[in-house]
């Protein structure tokens, strides 16, 4: 039996930070909804009053223009629930939480699309910061750059 991997737990709002194991958040799985290429899996347990955002950008959550505007558009979402108090950003990868900015967004760009990237970038942390949500990041893995500032919005 493989034991569960660790990750580590950062919360905006409690100021603090701990490890946990897999176990701990298993509890939030009550209800979810996907579809097969969702580059954020919405997990949401009124209940608790907790949803947990997933990001499923293989191989490595790369913030790339697309995945940017589905993470802004799932914190909208979550956040139009009043039964929702909380919100937890994660990774499908239990190797890395993201690996901050895609590069191939700067490569040889399309100026009206590296617009748009950027500005879907600093509307991510517009809207984690700016939320009524408890917001916590569920790292586990690696979290380096813009996968760091994420982590910490």
């Amino acid at each position: 039996m493989m034991k569960p991997t660790p990750f580590l737990i950062l919360s905006r709002r409690c100021g603090s930070s701990s490890r946990l194991g897999h176990q701990k958040l298993s509890y939030f799985s009550t209800s979810s909804s996907s579809t097969s290429g969702d580059l954020v899996l919405k997990t949401i347990n009124e209940d608790a009053g907790i949803a947990m955002l997933t990001m499923n950008r293989p191989p490595a959550n790369s913030l790339s223009l697309e995945l940017n505007t589905e993470l802004c558009n799932s914190i909208k979402e979550v956040e139009s629930n009043p039964k929702i108090q909380s919100v937890i950003l994660a990774s499908s990868n239990p190797k890395i939480f993201s690996a901050g900015n895609d590069i191939s967004e700067l490569v040889s760009p399309d100026a009206d699309r590296l617009l748009k990237f950027w500005n879907s970038l600093q509307q991510i942390y517009i809207d984690l910061y700016g939320s009524r949500l408890g917001t916590v990041a569920a790292i586990q893995g690696h979290a380096p750059a813009a996968g760091c500032f994420l982590a910490m919005a």
